[in-house]
């Protein structure tokens, strides 16, 4: 099973967190009043110091969901890789008893043609067709089994590729899981950087008057 690379998993993460910080961040700061042109550098000030909290505090998040993401993506594989094997045992064994039914049938009706052969007495015509037919037996038993082998490789192969698409599908669910909580996390913080900005330029302002 092919799972994302870590850096590209960092990446969708960091993507999407820096989409909702920005529009979450834009919500807050609509509701910032600068009351006086001289708390303008000073608001400028504690703006940059809040981004400079935020991308820390999405850092701190993106390292263990990265990590996170990878030990899932780890026991996704190995719950598949399990089931898979288990499917292939089933599947080989159901063939093989599908092979040796259809082989003793086979080798009963060969072994009687040879039986006549040795013991009884035939025509030169007889013999003839009984060694015809047992050709055919045999050629008949060989391409059986190598239906059964080609059956084996194209149902074994189908099986692959559910459990690699259940896997992906398993997956991509939770990273969007993880994505979402992750955030929803920056999201709450960033509101809560803006509601303290929006206190400080308002005690600022008051102290000021």
């Amino acid at each position: 099973m092919r799972i994302l690379p870590a850096v590209l998993i960092l990446l969708l993460i960091s993507g999407l967190l820096s989409g909702s910080s920005l529009a979450v961040g834009g919500t807050a700061a609509e509701g910032v009043q600068v009351s006086e042109g001289g708390s303008e550098p000073a608001a400028e000030s504690l703006a940059a110091q809040q981004a400079e909290e935020l991308a820390a505090f999405r850092a701190e998040l993106l390292a263990p969901a990265e990590e996170l993401l990878a030990e899932k993506a780890g026991e996704i594989r190995r719950e598949h890789a399990q089931k898979l094997h288990d499917a292939a045992r089933e599947l080989r064994d159901a063939l093989q008893a599908e092979a040796r039914a259809e082989q003793a049938e086979l080798t009963r009706e060969m072994l009687e043609l040879q039986l006549e052969l040795f013991l009884v007495s035939l025509s030169p015509e007889e013999e003839e067709a009984r060694l015809a037919r047992l050709a055919e037996l045999q050629d008949e038993l060989q391409s059986k089994q190598e239906e059964l082998q080609v059956e084996y490789g194209e149902r074994l192969g189908q099986l692959q590729a559910e459990h690699v698409e259940a896997a992906r599908e398993r997956l991509l669910a939770f990273q969007a899981e993880l994505e979402q909580a992750v955030a929803e996390e920056v999201a709450a913080f960033d509101r809560q950087l803006w509601a303290e900005l929006a206190g400080r330029l308002s005690r600022s302002a008051y102290d000021r008057s």
